[in-house]
């Protein structure tokens, strides 16, 4: 018999979770939006609205960054930290395009175990909900 793997899983970066939503407005209004200071202060905190490329951030409620990738109106990667971990996670943020209409994708991996996946699930969730209270008046 095999060993059953929880979900999120994964072989060689810990645990991982996704979460994505499609909004009624356009890919480059919803990447504006995820970057603007309204934006950067629900997914990360209050921090300087120009995120600095490759060079390590932290928001006034203790958050930590590091940008490793920007693709301009696609996606960022980053080294994300809560401010009670003592790892760093890899967080990517990625605008699809649909039609008229975008989704925002939030990807976390390096997690530790299954209660870190569940919390950043709930985490996530109620982030992507603030997002469509915020751009359904874009």
């Amino acid at each position: 018999m095999k060993d059953h793997k929880p979900i999120g899983q994964t072989k060689g970066v810990g645990f991982q979770v996704g979460v994505r939503k499609t909004f009624a407005v356009d890919r480059d209004k919803l990447w504006a939006f995820a970057l603007s200071k309204k934006g950067v202060e629900l997914w990360f905190g209050n921090v300087a609205v120009d995120l600095p490329y490759h060079t390590p951030f932290n928001s006034k409620e203790g958050m930590e960054g590091l940008i490793t990738t920007l693709q301009e109106g696609s996606h960022l990667r980053m080294k994300w930290k809560k401010p009670d971990w003592e790892h760093f996670s890899m967080l990517q943020i990625r605008v699809i395009p649909a039609g008229d209409k975008a989704a925002l994708s939030f990807h976390q991996d390096h997690l530790t175990d299954e209660n870190q996946r569940a919390e950043m699930k709930a985490h996530w969730i109620s982030i992507i909900e603030k997002v469509g209270d915020c751009v359904a008046s874009l």
